[in-house]
């Protein structure tokens, strides 16, 4: 019985974890639409973005230097 409990709240908790990214989500992407309404905005947007991909790693493979953008 106690494995069937745990089962249960294994499943709460992960329905839970999808329902909390699914909103942020769609508050994140509500207020980039907001905000690239106006030029302000836009630009706040753009400057976002530039940050979060300029971030990046190098890695050497076979004498091959690959560079990703790594936004988290």
């Amino acid at each position: 019985m106690k494995i069937l409990e745990n089962d249960h709240f294994y499943h709460i908790n992960q329905t839970m974890q999808s329902n909390i990214k699914q909103l942020v989500k769609a508050i994140a992407n509500g207020t980039v639409k907001y905000l690239s309404r106006s030029r302000v905005g836009g630009y706040v947007c753009e400057l976002i973005l530039n940050s979060a991909m300029s971030a990046t790693q190098t890695i050497n493979h076979d004498q091959i230097k690959l560079t990703f953008s790594t936004p988290n």
